[in-house]
């Protein structure tokens, strides 16, 4: 299972730009699921930009399967806990 960036807890709305995101946040998780072919990732309780990552379609349909092509399970399927941004 990939925990996804770290959280301090639900609720948080965390205001990231789309470069930090790309440039960022996103490299070890992109490698974990393309490189290392994980099997499932979760999401957390808190926000980005003002949109929950449980809920974000361009987060985990665009990005985590789309670009990245995880072809395991993600928390709409299971509905487990994604862990994202500190």
């Amino acid at each position: 299972m990939l925990p996804f960036f770290i959280s301090r807890g639900g609720g948080v709305n965390y205001q990231v730009s789309k470069q930090d995101m790309e440039d960022t946040f996103d490299v070890p998780f992109r490698m974990c699921v393309k490189e290392g072919k994980v099997a499932s990732v979760m999401c957390s309780y808190n926000q980005v930009n003002g949109i929950p990552t449980c809920a974000d379609p361009n987060l985990l349909k665009k990005t985590v399967r789309g670009q990245w092509r995880l072809d395991g399970y993600d928390q709409i399927q299971n509905a487990m806990l994604f862990i994202y941004i500190s």
